[in-house]
């Protein structure tokens, strides 16, 4: 999938996303939510939503409401298909619990 197609099926999704071309991240430029405000979120069936899934979703088709997308280039903002991954709650929580580990770490240090 490609910034042209987002921009056919959705439009209002699409306006609020700007592609860099040196890394290939669209970049968003919406809404910010979620427990830690990192998550790129739009008003979708009346409610927030994930962008992040709904454009996984759009790509790949319905995955379990216990999967999670998760973002692999590290940039926050970022909500292309082919810079994220689906994982399993599980592995989810165990990662969210080994990166606060590591933050408080570093913190101290």
């Amino acid at each position: 999938m490609d910034l042209d197609e987002v921009r056919e099926g959705a439009p209002k999704i699409a306006r609020e996303i700007n592609e860099d071309k040196r890394t290939g991240c669209w970049n968003w430029h919406g809404a910010m939510g979620g427990p830690h405000e990192n998550l790129p979120v739009a008003p979708i069936a009346a409610s927030n939503r994930s962008v992040r899934r709904f454009l996984w979703l759009m790509r790949a088709g319905n995955i379990s409401k216990k999967m999670t997308i998760v973002n692999t280039c590290g940039n926050d903002r970022c909500v292309n298909p082919s810079h994220s991954a689906v994982r399993g709650a599980f592995v989810t929580l165990f990662k969210r619990k080994e990166q606060r580990a590591h933050d408080c770490h570093h913190r101290s240090a």
